[in-house]
């Protein structure tokens, strides 16, 4: 079934590529299609990496955007939006977009030391939560962790073509929902499943 799955996404990738805005390419087949996709995210980290490194100001960080767009201007940390620094790229005939895998913003902030410590991160993060959901074993309650992961693994799946780990997970609006669902497990299902026990 997988196999199936995959011969129908490639033999449709050149139709999706012209939804993506990627198409228009003459004599290009599916698996070229494919290959653009899959490769532009490491030509284009490869492109910035010819270029001049210069370590950035951690209050105009692209590693931690979304929290410093949240925080920043409450506590006078910076002036104004932080805008995502993501140029568009092309290799000849070809539109690579502006995908750069999530280590151009570890770079593009902290240089070539502020990888391995952020992958770290990351790892720690992803394993606790990771372990949490494992050692959570009531049906009935869904824990917060698994909806947490549920989070962080699409992060990590994305983490191929952006820094959306760091994006996502810290974030104002990620703690905002954490709070709902804990205020959604506290009214209704932790209400409901006490009722059901009490009958």
């Amino acid at each position: 079934m997988p196999l199936l799955i995959g011969i129908i996404v490639l033999s449709c990738f050149e139709s999706l590529a012209f939804l993506i805005g990627r198409g228009g390419y003459e004599g290009a087949s599916g698996l070229d299609y494919l290959a653009i996709y899959i490769g532009a995210p490491i030509k284009n980290l490869d492109t910035f990496l010819q270029g001049n490194i210069y370590v950035n100001n951690i209050f105009e960080s692209q590693t931690f955007i979304n929290l410093m767009n949240g925080i920043g201007p409450k506590f006078h940390l910076i002036q104004h939006s932080i805008m995502l620094d993501l140029p568009f790229q092309r290799v000849g005939i070809y539109s690579l977009g502006n995908v750069y895998t999530t280590f151009y913003a570890f770079i593009y902030d902290f240089g070539y030391n502020g990888v391995w410590i952020l992958v770290l991160i990351m790892a720690i993060i992803s394993q606790m939560v990771y372990e949490a959901v494992r050692s959570s074993y009531k049906v009935t309650s869904p824990a917060y962790s698994s909806l947490v992961y549920s989070y962080i693994a699409t992060a990590l799946v994305m983490s191929f073509f952006s820094n959306r780990f760091y994006e996502q997970i810290f974030n104002l609006s990620f703690i905002k929902i954490i709070i709902i669902w804990m205020l959604f497990k506290l009214i209704f299902i932790k209400v409901v499943f006490d009722r059901k026990e009490i009958k």
